[in-house]
């Protein structure tokens, strides 16, 4: 979904996941940063937002896992919209938990540094993908610098100059295609 070159796709559908794991994202390609916004796992919806406001995608759609989503055609998913109070009142719900998670991606990226970042990031993949040894956590799933530079909007080359201070520091090592965080 949406364009490899990093070009808007002009998509008249809403996406339902219904099974697996999408992972939305934008490119740059003039700076060659690719921003991850987002890993979305089913069920849930994505490209109602753009729907609501009458805009091509702003984001490209890649799946983690096997996934299988169906494409609800814009008209036919305003029209659900319009017509079930219930639904309506999830998604102004659903939206609002959106909302709250952009302006705090924009806070982040706006008050914390680089370094700052990346800790906060490899703690929250140490906290859903880790396990505690004494006063560490090993993350145990497979983390590439361009998986870290896509989830904090960066080049590989800054998440691998901010790697190495915190390697030298001794707050963080790596086992493998691992990472363990020291003095948790």
């Amino acid at each position: 979904l949406g364009s490899p070159e990093g070009e808007l796709a002009m998509v008249h559908a809403v996406v339902y996941l219904a099974q697996g794991k999408i992972a939305l994202y934008r490119r740059n390609p003039k700076k060659d940063v690719t921003l991850l916004l987002g890993l979305v796992g089913a069920p849930s919806l994505f490209g109602d937002a753009e729907c609501a406001a009458g805009t091509p995608w702003m984001c490209s759609a890649r799946a983690e896992e096997d996934s299988w989503c169906v494409m609800i055609p814009n008209e036919l998913f305003l029209q659900c919209v319009d017509r079930h109070q219930e639904l309506c009142s999830k998604l102004y719900r659903d939206a609002c938990i959106r909302h709250l998670l952009a302006n705090h991606t924009a806070q982040t990226l706006a008050l914390h540094d680089v370094e700052t970042r990346l800790l906060r990031l490899l703690l929250d993949y140490a906290y859903r993908f880790g396990t505690t040894e004494g006063d560490s956590a090993v993350i145990e799933k497979p983390t590439s610098q361009v998986e870290m530079a896509a989830a904090l909007g960066v080049t590989r080359k800054t998440i691998a100059r901010t790697l190495l201070p915190l390697e030298k520091r001794g707050a963080i090592s790596r086992r493998g295609d691992s990472f363990v965080i020291h003095g948790l």
